[in-house]
C-alpha cells in the first residue's frame, strides 16, 4: 500500500472530493477504514457543536426588558394569516387569576 503525506498528494480536477476519498477507502484495510470513520464523526460532532454555539451566541435574551427596549426593531406582521393566528391565540389561551396563586 503506498501512503502519502497529508496534503503532498494534490486533488484531482476530473473527480470531485468525494470521489476521491471513497476511491482511497476502497484501498485501505478495515482498521483503516474504522480509524477514517471514527475522525469523520468526530469532525461531524465538533461542527455541529460550533453551530450550536454559535446559534446561541446570537440568539437574542428572552426578557420583558429586551423586548420593551427593542420594541422598534421588532417591525410588524408580514404574511396573509395574521387573523388565523390571533384567533388561534385566542382559542388557546388560559385564564389568568393574577390576584390567585396558581402555579404553572
Amino acid at each position: 500500500m503506498q501512503t502519502q503525506e497529508p496534503g503532498t498528494q494534490p486533488l484531482s480536477t476530473e473527480q470531485s472530493v468525494r470521489e476521491q476519498l471513497i476511491q482511497e477507502t476502497e484501498e485501505i484495510s478495515d482498521e483503516l477504514l474504522r480509524e477514517v470513520l471514527d475522525f469523520l464523526l468526530f469532525i461531524k460532532t465538533r461542527q455541529v457543536t460550533r453551530t450550536e454555539k454559535l446559534i446561541a451566541s446570537k440568539a437574542p435574551f428572552s426578557s420583558a426588558k429586551y423586548v420593551l427596549d427593542n420594541l422598534s426593531d421588532i417591525g410588524t406582521w408580514e404574511g396573509d394569516d395574521f387573523e388565523e393566528c390571533l384567533q388561534m391565540v385566542k382559542d388557546t389561551r388560559s385564564q389568568v387569576d393574577f390576584f390567585k396563586h396558581e402555579p404553572f
